[in-house]
C-alpha cells in the first residue's frame, strides 16, 4: 500500500515530503506555488469528488465579493484506484501555525479577523429548500432549523458516552434563525483558516459540516474552537478573551453559550477518532462525571 501509495503521488508530481496536512476526508499534497494535491480517502468516488467541486464551486462565486478565498478545484480524477483533486494554492499557513509565533499585536488582530471571516461566511450566497446539512452522505436536513439541531444532536450522540443528553433541548435552546438561514462552517477553527500574518486569506474544508442554518453559529464556531485548549492549542488566554470580546460586542453571549453545547453534541460523530473529542464535549455537556 505505500509503495502504490508513493506511485500515485510521483504520478501526480508530488511526493510524500510535500504532505501539507491531512483530516478525515483527505491528504493535502504540494504541487508547486499555484496548485494542491487533495487526495481523497479510500471509498470516495469520483462522483462523491465532483459533488464537492459543484458545492466549492457555488462557494467561490458566493464569496467573490469577500476578502478572502475558498478552495477552488481545478480538475477531478482517478490514478490507480485513488481519487484526487487539484485545486489552487491558498496564499499563506493556517491560523493555527502563525499563532505559534506571533506577536502579541498581530496575534490580537489575527483573531479579530479570524471572527469578522467568521461571521462573513454567512454572506456567500448557497441557497437549498431546507435546512441542515449540504452535501453529507448522511445528509439531516429539516422544514426547520430546530428540527434539524435535535435530530443530528440525536444521531450524533447515539451510542456514545453522553448518549444520555436531552438532544431536544440543546436544540430548543438555539430555537430558529433571526435572519434568513445562511451558510455556516461548523468546522470553522484556526487550522482550517489561511493567514499571510497580516490578514485571513482563505477559508478551507468546507464539506461534511458544512450546513444551511443560523448564521450566528460561524463566529459561535470559531470561538468555541478557539476557546477550548484542547482543541486550539495554541491559543492564549489573551487570544481567547479577543474571541469572546468580538461576542460580546455583537452581543451573542447567550447564543455562544447555547451554541457551545450544541456543538459538543454535533462533534461526538467524531469521538471513536478523535481522542480530543470525547474529554472536550464531556467538560461542556457532563461536567460532573469529568475525571
Amino acid at each position: 500500500m505505500v509503495r502504490e501509495m508513493q506511485k500515485v503521488l510521483e504520478q501526480l508530481g508530488t511526493s510524500g515530503e510535500q504532505l501539507l496536512g491531512e483530516g478525515g476526508e483527505a491528504q493535502v499534497y504540494a504541487l508547486d506555488a499555484s496548485n494542491v494535491l487533495r487526495l481523497h480517502q479510500p471509498g470516495t468516488s469520483v462522483n462523491d469528488a465532483l459533488s464537492r467541486k459543484a458545492l466549492l464551486d457555488e462557494i467561490g462565486k458566493g464569496a467573490s465579493h469577500l476578502w478572502f478565498n475558498t478552495p477552488e478545484v481545478l480538475e477531478v480524477g482517478t490514478l490507480l484506484g485513488h481519487t484526487y483533486s487539484i485545486e489552487r494554492r491558498i496564499v499563506g499557513e493556517s491560523l493555527t501555525d502563525a499563532l505559534r509565533t506571533a506577536g502579541e499585536t498581530s496575534r490580537g488582530r489575527l483573531v479579530s479577523r479570524y471572527m469578522d471571516a467568521a461571521w462573513a461566511i454567512g454572506e456567500i450566497a448557497v441557497v437549498r429548500p431546507t435546512l441542515g446539512e449540504v452535501s453529507a452522505v448522511d445528509a439531516v436536513r429539516r422544514d426547520s432549523f430546530s428540527g434539524y439541531l435535535a435530530e443530528r444532536a440525536r444521531r450524533s450522540l447515539s451510542g456514545t458516552a453522553l448518549a444520555h443528553i436531552d438532544a431536544e433541548a440543546l436544540a430548543t435552546e438555539l430555537g430558529e434563525p433571526v435572519d434568513p438561514p445562511a451558510l455556516v462552517h461548523l468546522d470553522f477553527f484556526a487550522g482550517n483558516v489561511m493567514t499571510d500574518g497580516d490578514e485571513i486569506t482563505g477559508v478551507i474544508d468546507f464539506g461534511y459540516s458544512t450546513i444551511i442554518g443560523d448564521r450566528r453559529l460561524n463566529p459561535v464556531a470559531a470561538a468555541v474552537h478557539l476557546a477550548s485548549p484542547r482543541i486550539t492549542p495554541v491559543a492564549t488566554t489573551a487570544d481567547r478573551a479577543t474571541a469572546m470580546s468580538w461576542i460580546v460586542e455583537h452581543g451573542l453571549e447567550g447564543y455562544y453559550s447555547a451554541g457551545e453545547r450544541w456543538m459538543a453534541a454535533y462533534w461526538m460523530f467524531a469521538s471513536d477518532d478523535d481522542p480530543v473529542i470525547l474529554p472536550w464535549s464531556r467538560s461542556v455537556l457532563d461536567p460532573d462525571r469529568v475525571a
